[in-house]
């Protein structure tokens, strides 16, 4: 019907807003992103035999024959065998009843998840996994909804990685950035331009300081006010009442795991990130950034998710806590229980092959071309969410507009008169608008990774997540598209944009929220 090379317009958008539409009607995830996928295949072959063949053969087993793609899976599911494991052995049970000793409201675990949730800064997907489902206990026996625990997780994950000096993200960021600064001729270091970006980090800063916001104030507004209330009159205590009974347990049993995946992953990005020769020029953040850059992330990761499971399963026969037996079959429960959103991840990287076949994202790059720079970050922004919300992948966005855009703006500005220190800043600007779009769309988007991954782990309906964060996720990135325009192009300094931020952001959760917790305890 059509060839990929002539779906460079508007058909290519066909694929992903099928698959959102299906998924918010019918609230079948898994159905809809068939149907985005099928679509896909017809718009390329037409509907004949060979549609078929693409759908399963191309996309579905391409998606799991990728090799970064079977790390992830592998990490996901040895992950779960390890939280299933730490679980029945008493270990996370005994860290629940250590933060019982400070918690006392609502509001007291909402705060305990939202610390935990930036100290595990180093990867989103090992913090979606182990924050949601460390605190999911705590957070249930005081009545905090899953759709709030899931939100917490969610908004805590990308944001911390996303910005933080060292981690995989920042690692693969600078790759991209690097891309395009060759293409546009820059001597400035990637790292340069990315320590830059940050003084125009709107969404990510802002998400963090939005749910403190909330948990400080304890006040909700939209569906997630309906969802705590609801919460708050069931007060669900889903099976705590028995962390304070029994003989006590060690809470080494799920920490020195905890320990090991980040020690052994920690491990593995140098260990990888160091077989091609490290520069001995520039600071120790630098080289740190480029063992990163040239690390496998997966692989460290897997490594570290391997090790993890396999000492929680020492520990717990070493220490009598379960037979080998047991211990073995709460791992394969752990593995069954990631099943359903490995399906879905599965079926979400095909859909990104679609589109990458489509060149949907080239579409919408293509569609901004004639915008004037000063505009350009707020427009770049918009564009990366919706590429990011259309495709399910932070990730994929950034790899595809760092060097589609940045070359772009660059070209722009000198076409507009710009001199090179004039256009640097704009650089930046569009920098951090790339990453942070990409983090915004990925927060919204029913087909993200992450968004999937946070809801599993915080035992929340998949569809219910998405349905509450996203008023919160569209607030903040209003409120940063707002000081992207008006301040930064009235030349304020950065600390007075930021702070203009967190006022805009503080008069909306007072008008609109609705308090109904009591004073934190331990703040």
């Amino acid at each position: 019907m059509f060839g990929a090379d002539a779906i460079a317009h508007w058909p290519a958008l066909i694929p992903p807003l099928l698959t959102i539409i299906i998924a918010l009607i019918f609230k079948e995830v898994t159905l809809a992103l068939v149907v985005g996928v099928l679509s896909g295949a017809v718009l390329i072959t037409g509907p004949d035999l060979s549609t078929f063949s693409l759908f399963l053969d191309n996309f579905l087993v391409g998606a799991v024959a990728d090799k970064d793609h079977v790390y992830i899976i592998l990490f996901s599911m040895l992950i779960g065998g390890m939280v299933s494991i730490i679980s029945a052995n008493g270990g996370m049970e005994s860290i629940v009843r250590a933060f019982s000793r400070k918690v006392k409201n609502a509001r007291d675990a909402q705060m305990a998840t939202f610390l935990m949730g930036i100290a595990i800064f180093f990867d989103d997907y090992a913090n979606s996994l182990i924050v949601g489902n460390t605190m999911r206990p705590l957070t249930d026996r005081y009545g905090v909804s899953r759709e709030k625990l899931a939100y917490l997780v969610d908004s805590t994950a990308a944001p911390v990685v996303s910005i933080a000096f060292v981690t995989t993200w920042i690692g693969a960021e600078l790759g991209y950035i690097q891309e395009a600064t060759t293409m546009m001729g820059i001597k400035q270091s990637a790292y340069s331009i990315f320590l830059n970006s940050l003084q125009y980090a709107f969404y990510p800063i802002f998400a963090l300081a939005f749910m403190l916001m909330l948990i400080l104030t304890g006040k909700d507004f939209g569906p997630m006010r309906t969802a705590e209330e609801n919460s708050k009159a069931k007060n669900i205590k889903v099976k705590f009442e028995e962390v304070d009974e029994g003989p006590s347990k060690s809470p080494l049993l799920a920490i020195i795991p905890v320990l090991t995946l980040i020690g052994v992953t920690a491990f593995g990005l140098y260990w990888t990130g160091t077989k091609d020769p490290i520069e001995t020029e520039g600071g120790f953040l630098f080289q740190i950034s480029t063992i990163l850059g040239q690390a496998n992330s997966y692989k460290a990761l897997l490594w570290g998710a391997f090790s993890c499971c396999s000492v929680a399963i020492l520990l717990t026969i070493s220490l009598g806590k379960q037979s080998l037996h047991n211990t073995m079959e709460h791992m394969l429960t752990g593995f069954k229980q990631m099943m359903p959103a490995m399906v879905i991840l599965t079926l979400a990287w095909a859909l990104s092959g679609v589109i990458k076949e489509l060149k949907t994202a080239e579409y919408l790059g293509n569609t901004f071309q004639s915008f004037s720079p000063i505009f350009t970050p707020a427009l770049i922004f918009i564009l990366a969410g919706i590429v990011a919300f259309s495709t399910g992948s932070s990730w994929g966005t950034m790899s595809i507009l760092y060097p589609l855009v940045l070359p772009l703006v660059w070209t722009l500005a000198q076409n507009n008169g710009y001199a090179p220190e004039e256009v640097m800043p704009i650089i930046y600007h569009c920098t951090s608008a790339i990453l942070a779009g990409s983090v915004f769309g990925d927060h919204c988007s029913p087909i993200s990774d992450t968004t999937i991954l946070s809801s599993m782990a915080s035992d929340c309906n998949h569809l219910e997540h998405v349905r509450t964060q996203a008023p919160y996720a569209l607030t903040v990135a209003l409120v940063s598209i707002v000081i992207s325009i008006v301040p930064v192009n009235l030349g304020m300094h950065w600390s007075l944009n930021f702070i203009l931020g967190f006022l805009l952001l503080w008069a909306v959760v007072w008008s609109l929220g609705k308090k109904f917790l009591k004073k934190p305890s331990f703040i």
